[in-house]
């Protein structure tokens, strides 16, 4: 876990007296985020994680699973729902979203950048395909 990992976690079990976080809402979707969830996690507590993983195994085993006795959900998120309603908000008017795109692809490059989304190369936040 790197250094700024394992801050946030000392952190959660110091602000928790070392119990842990009744509930992780997980929505990176890489392994390192989601061992960081179960980590920080109090027992019996629950992981909500609409991250997309790709990864061939979870970070955590079964077993882990079972003796923290955690809940785990995951599903998509309905972005295209949120979407519309933050759009019809003052959201945009506050905050300058286009800030986070850090990246901007031709639609034919879109496998390039997903992995460099994926790999966070280049200080990549986020990548938009245009066409």
């Amino acid at each position: 876990m790197n250094a700024s990992l394992t801050d946030v976690k000392e952190q959660i079990l110091s602000s928790t007296r070392g119990r842990g976080a009744d509930a992780v809402m997980e929505v990176v979707g890489s392994e390192q985020t989601l061992k960081l969830a179960i980590d920080i996690l109090r027992p019996g507590g629950t992981i909500s994680s609409v991250g997309v993983h790709t990864a061939k195994y979870f970070a955590f085993s079964p077993g882990e699973a079972y003796d923290k006795n955690l809940i785990y959900k995951s599903g998509r998120c309905p972005a295209h729902y949120y979407a519309e309603k933050l759009l019809m908000e003052e959201l945009p008017q506050r905050y300058a979203i286009e800030d986070i795109i850090t990246h901007t692809f031709p639609l034919a490059d879109g496998a390039r950048a997903y992995d460099v989304f994926d790999r966070k190369l280049d200080n990549c936040i986020k990548a938009v395909l245009v066409t």
